[in-house]
């Protein structure tokens, strides 16, 4: 029975521990060497990451480096351009036949004059061999750029660029002559500039040497006709096609390539370039020689095998003596614990020898003297949780002081970003602005800022109200800026196409897409109040103009300023005449959207249109006074539901 009972248990330890743990074992060691494998394929990723990196800060320091020699030449070339236009190409009926080298000469120039007709052809330059070359037929982008100066009739000047054939930096202005007749080009080197970029280019020519077992590091430039930019690497013809599958996709890829009998990796990796123009389109060309990772790999496969093939064999043997020794004190126990249920509480297990059976004996034992403290330790206990319980109670308390002071300074933050009262007077004249966030922060803003004669104002609805929709605002705000006073983009519904894609970009800019619904509803506005003309664009959101009594609709499109089921549909930009004594409404959903009367119920936008047309003879100060009066009363006891704004304008 004995021998029974020893050969039971070893087969359970057999089949319940000795077998799962081999497999446990043998599982680890294919696990610790695929992990160690990733190591080393994730090595090579992030080295090639941090190459990537250094390059970007190169082009970046390069970037910062050029800043100021690109603001010297713009404000040398469009002096130059403007002697060219008002003094010299005055009179444009000779101006294909002046002496233009003559002229250059004389005012000390070493920029390339070029006279370009509205056709597109270059009619007369310093640089013959461009003659009568037709810049329209480059593309299409290139002809609209230039009609779109023909239609302007403003100075314009393009980024210094790397031009391809002599792989020195070149910037190129543009002026239409006074009578719209030609556009005056200039195209300008910068020694200074080209010195910058030699030296960054030095650097970038190093980059090898950052990694052992990395033998080169190429730059190229172009998509169909890659060219090097830091040395005269050549591109593999048999490489082309997944050179440019990297380039249109912006995701890397690797080929194997075999040179001097070793097997290297090559590596091609896409580089953006974010705002600006230099090195546009580049590609990094890395070759590895991984072949030391492959042994070490191979190395620490067998090692792995013998270690774990060893461990298998004692443990096996061990588990097997000890099996031996198990049986006997294992039932000695089970039978003290026997007596216990059945209530004999004063038995106690036998201890025999040192080992795992015989702790197992004493804790057993220990065990029952213990149980009469129980109770009195868990009081003790309780009063403890109790202490922690208040402790938490006033660390939260303090947190959300903290978190409140947070989004206080947020609010603080919001509100500098706004356009401040004295400019909105200056700009509008006669108005009232009515901003009431339903938060400490808020998800509505509005913004306003004057350029070429005219004044650009809008009210947007960001999804959400609180800190969420306050994010969502200063991304709009940002945009706004960026679109309009940085990028000179003025029709209200370029502005908003604009912003559309500005939004869905920083929203998935990490390639996430989880929602349609984050965006913005607004009303874009732009005002020529010289000549009383309005155009506007609306996404979700109408604008109101209240003439005489009677209130004009003009209403926005069906879809935000954001992801959108129906993706590629331009805003539609409408134009308006104006008259003397006309008030222009832009607003939020949040007025005509708020709960109250009698049943509490919505405002309600048809209460909200007759409203305005009752008030728009008074003041602007007055109406801003019974719309806020108006509010409260409709509201009472019930909370503001969302974030408000409402602009009126005198014309």
């Amino acid at each position: 029975m004995i021998g029974s009972s020893k050969t039971t248990v070893f087969r359970q330890l057999l089949v319940n521990i000795i077998l799962p743990l081999m497999a446990t074992l043998v599982l680890l060691a294919f696990l610790n060497y695929d992990r160690n494998k990733n190591l080393l394929i994730n090595a090579h990723k992030e080295r090639n990451i941090r190459i990537q990196n250094e390059i970007k800060d190169v082009l970046a320091f390069q970037d910062v480096s050029l800043e100021p020699i690109e603001r010297d030449m713009d404000k040398y070339l469009r002096t130059m351009s403007n002697i060219l236009v008002n003094e010299f190409f005055s009179n444009t009926d000779s101006i294909e036949k002046l002496p233009l080298e003559k002229i250059r000469h004389n005012l000390g120039m070493k920029q390339d004059i070029y006279v370009i007709n509205r056709n597109g052809i270059i009619v007369n330059t310093t640089f013959l061999k461009d003659l009568n070359f037709n810049l329209f037929s480059i593309d299409d982008k290139h002809k609209e750029f230039l009609l779109d100066i023909f239609k302007k009739r403003s100075f314009v000047s393009e980024k210094l660029t790397l031009e391809r054939s002599s792989k020195r930096l070149k910037k190129y202005t543009y002026q239409p002559t006074n009578d719209g007749k030609y556009i005056i080009e200039l195209g300008s080197y910068s020694a200074e500039a080209n010195r910058i970029v030699d030296f960054y280019k030095a650097h970038l020519e190093n980059m090898s040497d950052i990694s052992s077992g990395m033998l080169s590091v190429d730059i190229f430039l172009g998509r169909d006709e890659p060219v090097s930019i830091t040395r005269d690497a050549v591109l593999d013809t048999s490489h082309f096609e997944i050179y440019q599958e990297a380039f249109d996709s912006k995701e890397n890829r690797s080929v194997e390539i075999i040179r001097d009998e070793k097997k290297l990796e090559c590596d091609y990796i896409y580089l953006t370039r974010a705002k600006t123009d230099l090195y546009q389109g580049t590609m990094l060309r890395i070759i590895s020689d991984r072949s030391s990772d492959r042994e070490v790999i191979f190395e620490e496969l067998q090692r792995l095998i013998l270690i774990f093939g060893l461990s298998l064999l004692l443990l096996a043997i061990l588990i097997y003596v000890r099996a031996q020794s198990i049986t006997k004190p294992i039932r000695s126990l089970a039978e003290s614990a026997k007596r216990i249920e059945e209530g004999d509480i004063d038995v106690r297990a036998e201890v025999n020898g040192k080992n795992e059976i015989s702790t197992l004996a004493e804790h057993f034992n220990s065990m029952m003297e213990k149980l009469a403290n129980y109770y009195n330790e868990l009081e003790q206990k309780v009063a403890e949780r109790t202490a922690e319980v208040v402790e938490q109670k006033e660390e939260i308390e303090s947190q959300k002081i903290s978190l409140t002071d947070s989004i206080l300074y947020a609010k603080r933050i919001q509100n500098a970003m706004l356009p401040a009262d004295s400019q909105m007077k200056h700009a509008l004249k006669d108005h009232f602005l009515i901003y009431w966030p339903k938060d400490i922060v808020s998800g509505d803003f509005y913004w306003l800022s004057e350029k070429a004669d005219k004044v650009f104002v809008t009210a947007v609805d960001c999804t959400g109200h609180g800190v969420p929709g306050a994010f969502m605002s200063m991304i709009g705000h940002s945009l706004l800026n960026e679109i309009v006073n940085e990028n000179e983009v003025y029709k209200p519904s370029e502005v908003l196409d604009r912003m559309k894609l500005g939004v869905v970009n920083s929203l998935n800019k990490e390639g996430h897409e989880e929602s349609t619904n984050d965006g913005m509803d607004m009303c874009f506005v732009s005002l020529d109040l010289k000549n009383k003309k309005l155009e506007f664009a609306g996404a979700n959101n109408p604008l109101f103009i209240v003439r005489k009594g009677e209130i004009i609709i003009f209403k926005g499109d069906k879809q935000p300023v954001g992801a959108f089921v129906k993706e590629g549909i331009s805003f539609t930009n409408h134009e308006v005449d104006l008259k003397k004594g006309d008030m222009v409404y832009i607003f939020s959903d949040g007025y005509q959207d708020q709960f109250g009367g009698e049943f509490k119920t919505k405002f309600m936008v048809g209460k909200f249109k007759k409203l305005l047309t009752e008030i728009s003879s008074f003041s602007t100060e007055e109406q801003k006074q019974i719309l806020t009066d108006r509010h409260l009363e409709w509201k009472k006891n019930v909370g503001q539901v969302d974030d408000i704004v409402v602009i009126g304008i005198r014309i």
